[in-house]
């Protein structure tokens, strides 16, 4: 088994991202250094990121990351282009297109005070916005647009070939990925916004995969109200499964007295990766080797990839008893 590297180390310069994260939030593929494969996946606890600049040429872009909880403390290291943020809140990222709070967003680049996602509207058009380091989210969230859309009257289906003008763009409004699809009348669902006129438009926004799109319609296209809604649609890219595979208890929980060097064993080597907290609970799951025992950690900060284990010292789980 190869020698232990030294954990990777917290740096201050740069975009700092912080936010409280659980299951259905980002899921960061982790490295116990920037040479090493992912090995851990964001699982539960306040997670800091530090967003560098996208380096020049062929130099690997690594964003320190720390990870805490009340078992565990957790310092690792994500690639950049397995960099995902939520947008926390609503804006036109261009004219009529206000990106939602439930897609993830790759992350281009960085400075001291934004980064740049990349915001796409499924099989629309994808366009870039500087988001303020603080507004970087790590959970997805619904957002409230009504101030930039307008107050929102009645629900209303259009007709599938019409057009729809947003911004200084057409789209038919059948191409429109709408999450919430409507069976009868046939065609797109959309949202009035603003006051009824005498105009041949209306106003109307329109949910699609990565956002909200606000244009205006012909009134002629209006098909009626929703009277049936389809009995299911496809998720969007991007977007939280909402399924999830429950944590097994421990069947023979150990609770250790004091903060404890934390260990992942892979298939080649064992790397530090922080701190096992005083109080936490884990189960000797055996497989001794150099030293150090596997365990299993209950609420886990990380959670480690197939076939990867969190390990301890040996000498120091032999300090940890007996516990309900």
């Amino acid at each position: 088994m190869a020698p232990a590297a030294s954990p990777p180390e917290a740096r201050t310069p740069g975009c700092v991202a912080r936010g409280s994260v659980s299951r259905g939030g980002v899921i960061w593929p982790l490295r116990v250094r920037a040479d090493a494969p992912a090995s851990m996946t964001v699982e539960d606890g306040a997670v800091t990121a530090w967003v560098a600049a996208r380096p020049h040429g062929s130099e690997p872009w690594t964003i320190p990351v720390e990870l805490e909880n009340a078992s565990m403390k957790i310092r690792a290291v994500v690639s950049g282009e397995d960099l995902r943020f939520f947008v926390t809140k609503p804006f036109f990222a261009r004219k009529g297109w206000v990106p939602d709070g439930v897609t993830e967003r790759r992350v281009l680049d960085a400075t001291d005070t934004t980064a740049s996602l990349e915001l796409a509207f499924e099989k629309l058009h994808t366009t870039t916005a500087e988001i303020a380091c603080t507004d970087l989210g790590v959970m997805p969230s619904r957002l409230d647009a009504d101030t930039l859309l307008g107050k929102a009257g009645g629900e209303v289906v259009i007709e599938a070939t019409a057009p729809v003008h947003v911004g200084e763009e057409t789209y038919a409004a059948s191409a429109f990925s709408n999450p919430n699809g409507v069976a009868r009348p046939a065609g797109t669902l959309s949202t009035e916004r603003g006051p009824r006129d005498n105009g041949a438009n209306q106003v109307v926004s329109i949910e699609t995969c990565g956002g909200t799109a606000l244009g205006a319609v012909s009134k002629g296209a209006l098909v009626g109200q929703p009277r049936a809604m389809a009995a299911s649609t496809p998720r969007c890219p991007g977007t939280p499964t909402g399924a999830f595979v429950a944590e097994a208890p421990l069947e023979r929980p150990l609770r250790c007295p004091a903060d404890l060097p934390l260990f992942l064993r892979t298939g080649a080597s064992e790397d530090p990766v922080g701190v096992l907290k005083a109080g936490a609970k884990v189960q000797d799951e055996g497989h001794a080797e150099n030293g150090s025992t596997l365990v299993r950690v209950r609420n886990p900060a990380a959670a480690p990839a197939k076939d990867m284990a969190f390990a301890l010292k040996s000498s120091d789980l032999a300090t940890c008893t007996p516990s309900k």
